[in-house]
């Protein structure tokens, strides 16, 4: 939240887009490197000094930039088949109405059947950022993505291309 603070100042308008997503992807790394490192396992040495096909299947891997427009569960099925975990981001386009509210509620769905094979960055639509009560819209959307399981905010290419 300490982060959010520091976006949407009161008064403050006007966001650099490449320094948030910056910040944004060094919360999130930062804290997933800590759970990773914390829930380390003791890895078995071999012979050979390099990965094969036949490790595959052993070594967990992470795919952090995903994009799960579906309700259907054969991507998450073959992602823990894989040994995968996902990161499914969700965007929004000033151009497109609704795409960021559908996404949530596939990325919440997916994450109620598997809970331990995905995760989901939340966004923000910069439809009516002149709004007066833009901010506070977009607090309150912010607040209930994490309140739901959001990981991380995704700010949208939006920002810098159609706002500035």
């Amino acid at each position: 939240m300490i982060f959010l603070k520091m976006i949407f100042q009161p008064g403050v308008k006007k966001l650099n887009g490449t320094v948030t997503a910056i910040l944004v992807a060094s919360i999130f790394l930062t804290q997933n490197i800590y759970n990773v490192q914390a829930q380390a396992r003791p890895v078995k040495k071999s012979v050979q000094q390099f990965y094969t096909m036949a490790d595959f299947k052993n070594v967990e891997k992470y795919d952090v930039h995903v994009h799960i427009d579906t309700g259907k569960p054969g991507i998450i099925q073959q992602a823990t088949e894989d040994n995968f975990h996902l990161l499914t981001i969700n965007w929004d386009d000033a151009n497109e109405s609704g795409v960021m509210e559908v996404q949530q509620q596939f990325a919440l769905q997916q994450i109620k059947n598997f809970p331990d094979r995905i995760h989901y960055a939340t966004t923000f639509s910069i439809r009516n950022f002149n709004d007066d009560n833009w901010q506070e819209q977009t607090l309150a959307y912010l607040k209930s993505s994490f309140s739901k399981g959001a990981v991380a905010v995704k700010i949208y290419k939006v920002i810098g291309m159609s706002l500035r």
